[in-house]
């Protein structure tokens, strides 16, 4: 009598792969041994590379947590993503200051920051300058460049000039008709308030109340106004990192 035993599955299937090994922006990865097809089994070792004025933040995927290196086990086709991160500064010039949302001491890379200019009693906000132009207020900047650093111009008002500024609180925008940052005394603008899909807009706040929408203020004076949104759960669905396979593949769900 002659027992056979079935070989195990690694030496059936001998070989696997690093299906994906990437980095949205900000630096690379370094795998050790390189690149494969790896025989079953085989401990890879992972290195984040920061470029300069970058910091590695975290994976995601296969690998997880924030340590320097990471050991998988190729026993299956893995993908892993490094994440890295950078400061956003900001610099005031004149009387005013600059809320940043969300408020990170490194913001990963491609993320969008929200950038509030408010000027103080009797200043207007001018303009955006350094890494940032324009006198669009809210800003909206998405980081991609090391270590950017927004200044931000505010002025005296003049004789008979209001300055106004709106602030959106939750998941929202606001139109200003006409846009501008300061207006003649009695000038009247419309603002209308945006929800993002799947929110909705709540309440006018600060210098103006109530929920009509789109609303109408009179500059009789300068004004501070925020536009309150509701902070609804959502969830959707980001492309599947290294693709989709007859074995299984990996989704990431945002919320």
């Amino acid at each position: 009598f002659v027992m056979i035993r079935r070989p195990p599955r690694s030496t059936l299937f001998p070989y696997t792969t690093l299906s994906d090994l990437t980095s949205p922006g900000g630096g690379t990865v370094t795998a050790s041994p390189p690149a494969g097809p790896y025989v079953s089994n085989t401990i890879v070792t992972l290195t984040p590379q920061p470029s300069n004025g970058w910091t590695f933040l975290e994976w995601r995927g296969d690998a997880s947590g924030a340590s320097l290196t990471v050991h998988l086990t190729m026993n299956r086709a893995e993908t892993v993503q490094a994440i890295f991160g950078t400061t956003l500064g900001t610099t005031v010039a004149g009387n005013g200051a600059v809320d940043v949302y969300p408020a990170l001491p490194l913001h990963p890379y491609g993320t969008v920051a929200r950038l509030t200019a408010i000027p103080q009693a009797g200043s207007y906000f001018g303009i955006w300058g350094n890494a940032a132009s324009g006198n669009t207020n809210p800003l909206y900047f998405p980081v991609t460049s090391a270590t950017p650093t927004i200044s931000s111009l505010f002025a005296a008002l003049g004789a008979n000039q209001q300055a106004l500024t709106v602030i959106p609180d939750g998941f929202g925008s606001v139109t200003i008709t006409p846009r501008a940052s300061v207006y003649a005394t009695g000038a009247n603008v419309s603002l209308n308030a945006i929800s993002d899909p799947g929110q909705q807009f709540l309440s006018w706040s600060g210098d103006a109340t109530g929920t009509q929408n789109p609303l109408t203020v009179s500059m009789n004076n300068s004004k501070i106004i925020t536009a309150t949104f509701t902070r609804k759960p959502s969830l959707a669905v980001a492309p599947p990192l290294g693709g989709l396979f007859g074995d299984g593949f990996r989704l990431t769900l945002k919320g």
